[in-house]
């Protein structure tokens, strides 16, 4: 995360990863990123990026977070836009809305159905 976003690292604990952020009026992304447990012995991996921009994000958010679930799954992204970095199994949540609450995409296109498991 240190080399895609414009924030500092604010948070860094074994369930969240998250940059400061955003700066009011600024396009820039702010990140987070969570790893929660689930009752299956399994983990899901969130993502949420937004900014506080009346002009919108730069990069788009939904790009990103494609980018980030990319990354995860498979390693770096092809696209132009860049992303936070991490190292995780392949089940990925995306959630580019200004909040940091990530989203249930488990049977959304394109997900995986590889349950992640705690270390």
């Amino acid at each position: 995360m240190t080399n895609h976003s414009e924030y500092r690292i604010q948070t860094i604990t074994n369930s969240v990863i998250q940059t400061a952020g955003p700066s009011s009026g600024k396009r820039a992304l702010a990140y987070q990123i969570t790893l929660t447990p689930t009752n299956e012995a399994t983990a899901t991996i969130g993502f949420a990026a937004h900014c506080d921009s009346p002009l919108g994000c730069d990069p788009n958010p939904w790009q990103a977070g494609a980018d980030f679930k990319q990354f995860v799954g498979n390693g770096p992204p092809a696209s132009r836009y860049t992303t936070p970095q991490a190292t995780a199994p392949s089940a990925v949540q995306v959630n580019p809305i200004p909040q940091p609450v990530p989203l249930n995409l488990e049977n959304q296109p394109g997900q995986s159905n590889q349950p992640l498991t705690p270390q």
